[in-house]
């Protein structure tokens, strides 16, 4: 199995990562889009770890441009980001998953979020993501700031969570989501997704719709207090305690009210190009 690791100025937590899979898999492949930090000198001092480097688009075109363009020597492909890495419970079940002999298309697995030093059990809430895939017919495809994989065949779940845990400052959350903000803002106003495509899994498909036909029509501003109400209250975030209220606070009343902005900006400067 291939180990694809995408990098940039991620100095605090590529060596956790690589401590985490270089030990169990055969070929680690990272690819950076031009770090300025330490990064590529730490991933280099691993001998057996392989480093390319490519410039940075959006994550769907740099996954597609590593499986182009890498030598990758397997046929399974694993999908680390650089602020991940797997116990060794982890990586025990998944071998255990793989000598059983399944045929399968991709492996789902599960994070467990860690967000100022607390693991967020009911904050986060993310679903259970497909990062295991056989290579052959893979490709990725990005809306906004979410990039999506397109496999189609059976897929297979290791129950025992993965780690993702960023130690990078809060300030780099902030200007990550800024451009996610952008991202979002501008796919706000294509009109076609390829979520709906037949090739995606159905959960996929039906986030889909649900963006578009629920979560797209609700009133811009108005949309991070429903956010808010439904991770924090109806997902019981209030569980998680302070690090589970901030979480919810940012991800609702900062990274979506500005998006929101973003596409009200985006809208007024239509109308004044529209008017001239």
């Amino acid at each position: 199995m291939t180990v694809l690791i995408l990098t940039h100025n991620e100095e605090q937590n590529i060596s956790t990562a690589l401590d985490s899979v270089v030990p169990h898999f055969e070929q680690i492949i990272i690819v950076d889009s031009f770090s300025s930090d330490k990064t590529v000198e730490i991933c280099k001092s691993y001998p057996s770890v392989m480093v390319y480097q490519n410039a940075f688009q959006d994550w769907a075109q740099q996954r597609n441009w590593m499986l182009a363009n890498c030598e990758i020597k397997y046929d399974t492909v694993f999908f680390l980001d650089a602020d991940e890495y797997l116990p060794d419970i982890f990586v025990s079940e998944l071998r255990k998953l793989l000598s059983c002999n399944n045929t399968y298309a991709s492996i789902k697995i599960m994070p467990a979020y860690i967000f100022l030093g607390k693991r967020l059990r009911y904050a986060y809430g993310h679903p259970k993501v497909r990062r295991i895939f056989k290579r052959q017919g893979l490709k990725y495809t990005c809306e906004g700031a979410r990039d999506h994989a397109v496999s189609e065949g059976r897929v297979l779940e290791v129950k025992t969570p993965f780690i993702h845990h960023d130690r990078k400052p809060i300030e780099r959350w902030i200007s990550k989501h800024n451009s996610n903000a952008a991202r979002e803002a501008d796919f706000y106003f294509k009109n076609e997704t390829r979520l709906n495509s037949s090739t995606q899994p159905l959960d996929l498909r039906i986030r889909a719709l649900v963006r578009q036909g629920v979560w797209n029509r609700l009133p811009l501003l108005i949309r991070p207090f429903i956010y808010f109400f439904y991770r924090y209250i109806i997902k019981l975030g209030i569980l998680d305690g302070k690090a589970g209220f901030i979480y919810c606070y940012l991800h609702a009343f900062w990274y979506q009210s500005l998006i929101d902005i973003m596409i009200i900006e985006r809208k007024n400067d239509r109308k004044c190009q529209s008017s001239t």
